[in-house]
This record gives structure tokens, sequence and C-alpha cells, in this order.
């Protein structure tokens, strides 16, 4: 099924070595009093060198700031936005890439965080995102900024 933005589309598109603590994109999506949230519509993944390097890359888009990160993905996270796999080798006799991704369709309204990490080779990793804004009322917006709030509350406790 392919997804037929109705409101304004925005890009975004980087290179993410491999992640240490500090090492991650942040992509500013916050607004004052303007009622409107978002949500990713396309996210792909391509290797820095996609015919010259083996690669096991691990991206994740989450909703807040990491401190830490690992190859391992949690579905379970309600930080967690988006997470995309790239596996690519490159050797004499073949070359393959499979790439999976898996995003929700989840409303956001702050800004988020993608990170990268490559056990395998420590090669860097392009990213691709595709953001839609989506209007809402200021009751929804208010809804979103709470849950925003409640987690920044409990990660201080």
């Amino acid at each position: 099924m392919v997804h037929k933005p109705k409101h304004r589309v925005h890009s975004f598109r980087g290179l993410l070595s491999d992640s240490e603590p500090g090492n991650q994109d942040e992509i500013n999506l916050e607004r004052q009093n303007v009622n409107l949230a978002y949500r990713i519509i396309k996210f792909q993944l391509m290797g820095e060198k996609p015919a010259g390097a083996n690669q096991e890359s691990i991206v994740q888009i989450f909703k807040t700031e990491q401190t830490s990160f690992s190859s391992q993905v949690y579905f379970t996270n309600p930080d967690l936005l988006a997470a995309g796999y790239l596996e690519a080798a490159a050797d004499a006799k073949t070359e393959h890439q499979a790439q999976i991704v898996i995003f929700d369709q989840e409303l956001f309204s702050q800004n988020i965080f993608i990170s990268h990490v490559d056990d395998e080779s420590g090669e860097s990793c392009n990213y691709y995102i595709e953001i839609e804004e989506v209007p809402v009322g200021a009751a929804t917006l208010m809804q979103l900024k709470l849950q925003v709030a409640r987690k920044l509350n409990l990660q201080q406790d």
C-alpha cells in the first residue's frame, strides 16, 4: 500500500557513523503555537559504500535523545518510532544488499533522534526519511505534549 500524503511533507537525510554517546542526528520539529503533529511516511537506508563493504547496520528513530546505543531493537519501547536493518555483503563472487524497515504511524510533536550501530564493520549508513505534517486540534496537541512531559518526569525520578 502506498501512502498518499494529504498534507505538507518534509524530507530529511543524513549520514551516521557507528554511534557512540552523543553521536546521533536530531531533527528539529518543535514549533511554537502551531497545531501540528507529525508522522513518518517513508524511511530508507543505504550504506556509505553500497558495493564496497560488508555491513550490518541498525538505524533507529526515537522520540527522545539516547544516551546509550545498542544493536538490539525493542518494539515495546514507547520512544521507538522506527527501526531499520541494512545488510550488505561485497566480495568477488557475490554482492547483495537487504533492507528491512519498520515504522509506526504514530503521531508525535517533538524533535526526533536518529541513531546507528554497526556491530559488524563500523561502516557508516545513510538515511532518508519523509515526515508528514498533520494538523491537529488543541486537545490532541496538548495530549501529545503531556505524554512527553510525563516521560521526562518519569526519567528524572
